[in-house]
């Protein structure tokens, strides 16, 4: 431990060589103005990123770092599909924040992330799956559109060095971190962007049970009867019609009754 303390206080001795720059546009006159957030989590952190990716009137792309974010896991032990969903909380958090603060207009909004679960629940309704992720997801389909989210690999995910770390002496020389990902400095038709198939965890899901008690044979036959009769009716379409509403209302109702008994 006090090894660990000691080489930590070297590492920052390495901030004294960091320089930032304040100005993250373009110095010719922009003509497009984009933010590209990324979002990461391990079971030690979770954390969001935030560039701006601008675009000057000849065609030249200027990438620069403009804000991150990061916490620490919670203490009680969560999946890490779920840590993923907290990191995209602040994904959409974070760039609302930075929205309202930058005095220039977005032309384009971009969301990144490794979790190929969080992006196949994103595209689920938060109803078909426990409390938990339901809750998160409607913050995020608040926040977001399933539109800007997109999937990003870790090596290309400067996220990823929030959630697992990096020592100061590094992270000034790191390629991914200041920089941004290389893919951003190409065109868009060139960024690595592809589509993934639905990634399931059972688990996070509702189960949906139908409880029928036990029925006689004839009790059956009439329930089947009733739903028969029922679809019949929506296929010739709803008419405005009070005695077929009424028909319709008793037939349920009855359907109801014969499978509360």
């Amino acid at each position: 431990m006090q090894n660990e303390w000691t080489n930590f206080k070297h590492e920052l001795t390495h901030l004294n060589q960091l320089k930032i720059n304040r100005f993250v546009f373009s110095n010719n006159a922009v003509v497009r103005t984009e933010l590209h957030e990324f979002g990461d989590a391990s079971e030690k952190a979770y954390g969001a990123i935030v560039y701006v990716r601008s675009m000057d009137i000849q065609g030249n792309i200027n990438i620069k770092l403009l804000c991150s974010k990061s916490k620490i896991a919670p203490v009680k032990l969560l999946t890490i599909p779920r840590l993923e969903l907290c990191a995209a909380i602040m994904v959409v958090e974070l760039v609302s924040k930075v929205k309202k603060a930058l005095e220039t207009t977005i032309d384009e909004t971009y969301l990144w992330t490794d979790s190929q679960i969080v992006l196949s629940w994103k595209k689920g309704e938060p109803s078909s799956f426990k409390t938990y992720v339901a809750h998160k997801l409607v913050v995020i389909h608040e926040k977001s559109t399933i539109n800007q989210w997109n999937y990003v690999a870790t090596k290309n995910n400067p996220a990823d060095i929030i959630s697992r770390g990096m020592s100061a002496s590094r992270i000034i020389d790191s390629e991914l971190w200041f920089p941004g990902p290389k893919f951003l400095t190409l065109q868009e038709d060139q960024w690595p962007l592809r589509s993934l198939s639905i990634v399931r965890v059972v688990e996070e899901e509702k189960n949906t049970v139908l409880l029928i008690n036990k029925m006689s044979s004839n009790e059956v036959k009439h329930l089947i009867e009733l739903i028969n009769h029922r679809n019949s009716f929506a296929r010739r379409g709803l008419r405005k019609n009070a005695t077929n509403f009424v028909g319709v209302k008793n037939e349920l109702k009855e359907l109801g009754d014969l499978i509360n008994k």
